[in-house]
C-alpha cells in the first residue's frame, strides 16, 4: 500500500510542471501595445505586434515580428526573429532557429543566446517608439540628435555614392511637384499600419510584412538623402559642387531644424514625407517623375 501511495505521490509531481504549462493555438496579433508571453506559455504560431513590443518568455513555436517596437527574447522561437523600429534583445536562454533581423536599432545578443540562422544587425539611424507608433526623429538630447545626424548623414552619402541618378529623379520629383509627393508620401504612411495589419491576418501575411517592412525604411531613408539633396542644391547652386557635398549640406541644414523647439520634428517628419512620396512616384528613382 505504501509503494502505490509513493508511486502516486511521484506522478502528480511529474504532471504537475506540465500541467503548468499553458499550451495557446493560433497567433498572438496585437495592434498600439505590447505582448508577453510568458515562461509557462507554448504559443503554436506566432507572435505580431505593430506598434508595440513583445517580450517572449516562454516558447513560440513560429515567427516573432514586431513593427514600430522593439523585441526581448528570452526563450526558443522555432521561427524569425524580426523587428523594425526597435532593438531587437536575445537573452541568455534565448534559442531561435530561424533568422534575426533588426532594423533601426539593430540587434543585441547575450551571451549564451543561440541563434541557428542568419543575424541581420541594420542599426542605421536611431529609431525609438513614441506614444506606440513608429518614429524616425532622434531622442532629446544633444548627444542623440549629433549621432543620428551622423549616421543620417553617412547612409545619404552613401546612396548618393551607389545611386546617383535614383537619387536624383527623386530630388527632381520632389522639387517639381512638391504636393503631389507629400500626399504620396503622406498617405503611404497612413496606410503603412492598417496595411501591414490586412497582411499578418492572411495567410502569407508574416512574410510578406518582413519585406514590406524593409522596403518600406530603404524607401524613408532615400526619399530623406533627396530631400537633404535638393536643398543642398538650392542652397550652394545647382552642379556647382557636386552632389555629395551637396547632400551633406542639406542633412547639416535639415539636422540644426530639428533643434527648433516644438516645430524641430515636425518639419524633419514633413521633409520624410516629401521624400517618401517622391520614391514611390518615381519607383525607388528608376524613373523620372510625371
Amino acid at each position: 500500500m505504501g509503494k502505490l501511495v509513493w508511486a502516486l505521490v511521484l506522478c502528480l509531481l511529474i504532471a504537475l510542471p506540465a500541467a503548468a504549462v499553458e499550451h495557446h493555438r493560433g497567433d498572438l496579433v496585437r495592434f498600439g501595445g505590447s505582448v508577453h508571453v510568458p515562461e509557462q506559455m507554448l504559443l503554436d504560431g506566432s507572435v505580431v505586434v505593430i506598434g508595440g513590443s513583445a517580450r517572449v518568455d516562454g516558447r513560440v513555436m513560429e515567427d516573432v515580428v514586431v513593427i514600430g517596437g522593439g523585441s526581448r527574447i528570452n526563450g526558443p522561437v522555432g521561427g524569425d526573429v524580426f523587428a523594425v523600429g526597435g532593438l531587437v534583445v536575445l537573452e541568455a536562454n534565448a534559442r531561435v532557429d530561424g533568422d534575426v533581423t533588426g532594423i533601426g536599432r539593430g540587434v543585441e545578443i547575450h551571451p549564451g543566446a543561440l541563434v541557428r540562422g542568419k543575424t541581420v544587425d541594420m542599426g542605421m539611424p536611431h529609431f525609438y517608439r513614441w506614444r506606440g507608433w513608429l518614429a524616425f526623429y532622434p531622442r532629446p538630447g544633444f548627444l542623440w540628435r549629433g549621432m543620428n545626424a551622423a549616421a543620417v548623414a553617412a547612409l545619404a552619402v552613401l546612396l548618393g555614392a551607389l545611386f546617383p541618378g535614383a537619387l536624383d529623379n527623386v530630388a527632381g520629383a520632389v522639387g517639381g511637384q512638391p504636393g503631389r509627393s507629400f500626399l504620396l508620401g503622406l498617405v503611404l504612411a497612413l496606410a503603412f499600419v492598417p496595411g501591414a495589419l490586412f497582411l499578418v491576418l492572411t495567410i502569407v501575411g508574416i512574410p510578406v510584412i518582413m519585406v514590406l517592412a524593409a522596403g518600406f525604411v530603404a524607401a524613408w531613408m532615400m526619399g530623406y538623402a533627396a530631400v537633404a539633396l535638393l536643398i543642398g542644391r538650392r542652397i550652394t547652386g545647382e552642379g556647382r559642387l557636386g552632389m555629395i557635398v551637396e547632400i551633406l549640406v542639406g542633412v547639416v541644414m535639415l539636422g540644426l531644424v530639428r533643434f527648433l523647439p516644438v516645430f524641430g520634428w515636425l518639419i524633419g517628419l514633413a521633409a520624410a514625407l516629401f521624400g517618401l512620396g517622391a520614391v514611390f512616384d518615381t519607383r525607388f528613382g528608376t524613373r523620372p517623375a510625371n
